[in-house]
């Protein structure tokens, strides 16, 4: 049954009329744990549509599965270039695929902490407050000396003390 309905997700997802329907039948083989849909989530990530809504499923979808090559492509879409909403789920994709190269996730969220855009500057301090590493604190608090409005140093600050909580407790 779980074949049967993972193959008419797939079908949908590549061939259906609707844009929202194919977005849906992505999460859903996501939601699944399909991952012998993964080549059809990877080709979707390069597929136009309108609000994006089908490059976004194919990335919720891909972070679910968190195949090899989901963190790569997760920060391929993070940059610019892409639309911002679509950048925003990237970082969060590459956020929950972190473990599969830690360094190379840091090293492009921090970066990110820097974007032009205040929709990806909020989706990597978010990220960077969950991936467990030391050196995001330090990250987060050189960001929050750049931050001129207090809403946007209370943001932050959650962000550092979401970070200094996920780091593991010493023995």
């Amino acid at each position: 049954m779980r074949a049967s309905i993972a193959e008419v997700l797939s079908e949908r997802a590549q061939r259906d009329e609707s844009v929202r329907v194919r977005a849906a039948s992505l999460r859903g083989l996501g939601s699944m744990g399909a991952v012998e849909y993964v080549p059809v989530v990877l080709s979707a990530l390069d597929l136009p549509s309108q609000h994006d809504q089908i490059r976004q499923a194919a990335l919720q979808a891909l972070a679910d599965l968190a195949p090899p090559e989901g963190l790569s492509q997760s920060l391929r879409l993070a940059q610019p270039g892409t639309d911002s909403r679509t950048r925003a789920i990237a970082i969060e994709a590459a956020s929950r695929m972190a473990s599969q190269d830690p360094e190379a996730a840091f090293n492009a969220l921090a970066q990110l902490l820097n974007d032009r855009e205040s929709r990806t500057r909020r989706a990597a301090g978010q990220a960077l407050s969950t991936l467990g590493d030391a050196r995001c604190v330090g990250v987060l608090e050189a960001h929050l000396a750049t931050r001129r409005t207090s809403e946007l140093k209370e943001e932050v600050s959650r962000w550092i003390a979401q970070a200094q909580a996920t780091q593991p407790k010493p023995r």
